[in-house]
């Protein structure tokens, strides 16, 4: 930028003299200001939102992967016993196709979180995931304060645990 006497010299050759200024300044903090707004507005990935829309826009917008939800979320009432919970998903992973994510409170992988926050029969929930590899693409689970990720080759699931924001 040049000077002269009668102001700055922009980039692109216009002159910008002193009373300008107030008025760009004031220009760009609308600007600035009307953009955060339109981002406060908007869905971010860390907000359960967001992940909600994907999901069940991921569910619902798939006729067989909705079949497949709505059918193994109607019967997890009626079971009575984890071991219950288990043979339910063992069956329904040996028809589900190769399109499943596991949504879980709890970690289900030793290597994805401390062992504190693991699920007490993480064990037998592995063995189950392991004997339909590929079949579950995914495990996101929360309850991990520092977050953790585990790439599981035998089962080739991919577990995240999320970071949990501190709480004040």
């Amino acid at each position: 930028m040049g000077t002269t006497s009668a102001g700055v010299i922009d980039p692109g050759g216009r002159t910008i003299r002193p009373g300008d200024r107030s008025r760009i300044e004031a220009r760009t903090r609308a600007i600035g200001r009307e953009l955060f707004d339109r981002v406060g507005r908007a869905s971010r990935p860390w907000r359960r939102s967001w992940w909600e829309d994907r999901f069940m826009a991921a569910t619902l917008d798939d006729p067989e992967v909705r079949v497949q939800l709505f059918r193994f979320i109607d019967v997890l009432p009626a079971l009575k016993s984890a071991g219950a919970v288990r043979r339910h998903l063992a069956e329904y992973l040996g028809e589900a196709g190769d399109r499943v994510i596991i949504l879980s409170h709890v970690c289900i992988h030793p290597h994805a979180c401390k062992k504190s926050t693991l699920a007490w029969d993480y064990d037998e929930v592995l063995a189950v995931l392991n004997a339909n590899p590929g079949v579950v693409k995914a495990v996101f689970c929360g309850h991990e304060h520092k977050g953790g990720y585990h790439f599981d080759a035998a089962s080739r699931v991919h577990h995240l645990c999320a970071r949990q924001p501190p709480r004040a």
